[in-house]
């Protein structure tokens, strides 16, 4: 069944030529877009669509390409600085609480034991590895674009 519902998909190239233009014609103009034809993909400033020809501007200037040879239009969806504090504050929370229970452990020169001394220690190394390692986290994310695909 699975197999019959891609056989029934018409290809790309079976749909209206008016309908691939009409999906690009609604992003918003000088919106940065990465575009794939032919394999090869680069990335620039949409400037608009006119008929069948999506414009797209370049450090050189403007570049008509007829949308029949798109593969696919990408446009950015913000950065992953978001996704990126939430991993680094798991990596380091992690990272510094093990730390901190070791150090804890490790320091103990009580001919008793040291009881649970090693908890508050591993709390406080956990605490300060997720606010370190969420800044570190959010510093990278905010370098890494998202992207969303528009086309097809």
């Amino acid at each position: 069944m699975f197999v019959l519902s891609i056989a029934d998909t018409p290809p790309l190239e079976a749909q209206p030529l008016q309908q691939r233009s009409a999906a690009l014609s609604a992003l918003p103009r000088a919106s940065l877009v990465r575009v794939s034809r032919r394999g090869l993909r680069d990335e620039g400033r949409l400037e608009g669509v006119r008929g069948d020809t999506l414009l797209w501007r370049l450090p050189d200037g403007v570049l008509g390409i007829p949308v029949a040879e798109l593969d696919s239009v990408w446009v950015t969806a913000g950065r992953a600085t978001g996704k990126g504090a939430l991993i680094g504050g798991a990596v380091g929370g992690v990272a510094f609480a093990l730390a901190g229970v070791y150090i804890g452990l490790a320091l103990c020169n009580n001919s008793n034991g040291c009881s649970d001394a090693y908890v508050p220690v591993g709390a406080l190394g956990g605490l300060i590895g997720a606010g370190s390692g969420g800044l570190v986290g959010a510093g990278i994310g905010s370098l890494v674009r998202r992207w969303r695909r528009v086309y097809p």
